[in-house]
């Protein structure tokens, strides 16, 4: 008595089915790879934006704060045209802003009596900038280490105004050290002409 035929897979199909299942297998893997390296790309490049906008809104609110008049700016900017000569041992490259208190009348009006000066001061070799609370003391805040390539400030007589700074060039890196044509891995956020001016100024520099 012959028994049933039953179809089996044949060698081709079997080969046929490997390589299917071997396409779809590197497609997902492939899919994969890319969505972790976007990820990676974003993630990073947010931090950069976040610290960029993070020290852009820290010297802003201390400009808020910051008093004087023509006379009197209440606005030192020391800085070197080359960021290789900011080296912090030197105060080479330094922006003072006089603050008031205003709870306390004294600081409001020349000679602006127990004001404060705070202090924002450039390292190149560290590629770290510091806020000092009070220039006079030696207690100080990191606000970026190791990411800042590039920091340019323009004082205000090179601008032509007493009552502000003008951030001419800020770049910042994932990585300082780290390649400058990896996007990827290495983003790179530059911002270019920022203009920060005090919020009580008692009279017009223009």
């Amino acid at each position: 008595m012959r028994r049933p035929f039953k179809p089996a897979v044949t060698l081709i199909e079997l080969i046929i089915s490997v390589v299917l299942f071997s396409v779809i297998m590197l497609g997902i893997v492939a899919f994969d790879s890319a969505s972790r390296r976007f990820l990676r790309s974003t993630e990073r490049r947010t931090k950069v934006v976040n610290e960029v906008m993070f020290i852009l809104d820290h010297i802003s609110k201390t400009m808020s704060t910051g008093i004087g008049d023509i006379t009197d700016p209440g606005i030192e900017v020391t800085w070197q045209a080359s960021t290789e000569d900011c080296n912090s041992g030197s105060h080479n490259c330094i922006i003072d802003v006089r603050t008031a208190d205003p709870a306390d009348v004294a600081t409001l009006s020349p000679p602006y009596t127990n004001s404060i000066w705070q202090r924002y001061e450039y390292d190149a070799g560290s590629h770290t900038l510091s806020y000092f609370p009070d220039r006079d003391f030696g207690s100080s805040e990191v606000l970026s280490a190791n990411r800042i390539v590039d920091f340019q400030v323009s004082s205000p007589a090179s601008t032509g105004d007493c009552d502000r700074i003008q951030i001419d060039s800020l770049v910042l890196r994932y990585e300082d050290d780290g390649p400058d044509d990896d996007p990827t891995n290495n983003p790179t956020v530059t911002l270019d002409d920022v203009d920060i001016g005090l919020t009580s100024f008692s009279q017009s520099c223009r």
